[in-house]
């Protein structure tokens, strides 16, 4: 998994595909999402959101799923996936977006992770709502993990028009974790 996938693939869309990014991440349907939620719930989920009374139409509520699937006999993958929360609505093939697959069988517990410490580090960037200025292992973007130096000019710049996610819940089958 690259380590900028999913905060990467948000920004992406949001730039290139504003249309899928709204119907995807239900943007249009936030203020109803967060007005069924309790004032109590929303501060735990985002202390900022008491003072910023607009906030919340800015935040979107993601869901991580996970859960092996088998491609053959012998060899099941575990396979991650990420969704808005006010998309329920949506078909799951409309909906769920992969984040992860790792095939289980050859894999070692190092290895898993290794993925879910970029996962959570994309979460976190998420969470922020802004271009990170540093990689998944806390180091600073170099021109070895940042080519184009597109990541060091973004760093700190607001993610996807300054939406960002916060992630209500885990689900799934995840009994090799």
């Amino acid at each position: 998994m690259c380590h900028t996938t999913v905060a990467a693939f948000f920004e992406h869309i949001f730039s290139e595909r504003r249309d899928f990014f709204g119907r995807t991440f239900a943007v249009d349907r936030l203020d109803a999402f967060w007005a069924r939620q309790s004032p109590g719930r929303i501060a735990s989920i985002c202390p900022e959101a008491a003072t910023d009374r607009n906030l919340h139409l800015r935040m979107i509520p993601v869901q991580l799923y996970g859960g092996n699937v088998s491609v053959s006999k012998t060899q099941s993958c575990l396979v991650i996936l990420w969704r808005s929360a006010a998309s329920f609505r949506l078909p799951a093939l409309e909906g769920l977006m992969p984040v992860s697959s790792i095939c289980l069988k050859d894999t070692d517990r190092r290895s898993v992770e290794s993925v879910f410490a970029a996962l959570r580090w994309s979460v976190e960037v998420l969470a922020t709502g802004h271009h990170p200025a540093v990689d998944h292992r806390g180091r600073a973007w170099t021109s070895g993990t940042d080519r184009k130096g597109k990541r060091r000019a973004a760093a700190g710049r607001p993610l996807a028009g300054g939406y960002f996610a916060v992630f209500l819940e885990v689900a799934g089958d995840w009994e090799r974790l």
